[in-house]
């Protein structure tokens, strides 16, 4: 039996993500991920386990990644945005089938919108990515409205899949509803 647990120290520059064996007493893997970690939890086969963290706040506030690690040999995988992707990666969810990740990806803008005073920029949910782990394949279920264009009314639920991983539920433009993947649209 394993356990997966999470440290942060106050300044939240030094956070670590530790899998200990419960039956030999020990710490089997320590990860440091730099200033934030947000678990997104265990793949459908428990094979994996994933979080989001920001490697470098200092030097790259918006630079996120995704890591998954292996439970059965320890094994850590990075997934990081592609080059041109400016938006960072805000929350994600695994499919209870296959080997995908649904992202919502935010954007950080000087919208005017941020806080002043701290000289931090706007943030707000401004797309869905999909990511196929198995063939590393990304496509855009929802493009970004624009630098500035916010879209207010997007989000996505910690657990949007349904059971058979064909679709997932999401709040857009002030309704509920479905993106159908045998449709590939919104419903």
């Amino acid at each position: 039996a394993q356990l997966i647990a999470g440290y942060y120290e106050l300044d939240y520059l030094d956070n670590r993500v530790f899998i200990y064996d419960l039956v030999l007493e020990e710490v089997l893997l320590e990860i440091e991920v730099g200033f934030f970690w947000h678990s997104i939890g265990w793949s459908h086969d428990e094979e994996q386990f994933a979080f989001l963290s920001i490697p470098d706040m200092v030097n790259e506030p918006d630079a996120t990644e995704l890591t998954l690690i292996n439970v059965r040999d320890l094994q850590i995988e990075q997934v990081r945005p592609e080059e041109h992707d400016i938006e960072y990666w805000a929350r994600a969810s695994w499919s209870p089938v296959g080997n995908r990740l649904l992202i919502l990806r935010g954007h950080a803008g000087n919208c005017g919108l941020g806080n002043p005073v701290r000289e931090q920029p706007s943030r707000f949910y401004s797309s869905i990515l999909l990511i196929d782990l198995d063939t590393s394949s990304r496509q855009t279920i929802v493009p970004s409205a624009g630098e500035c264009e916010i879209n207010y009314d997007l989000s996505v639920n910690w657990s949007p899949w349904s059971p058979d991983g064909e679709k997932f539920v999401m709040y857009f433009q002030g309704k509920l509803c479905w993106y159908d993947f045998s449709q590939t649209r919104l419903i």
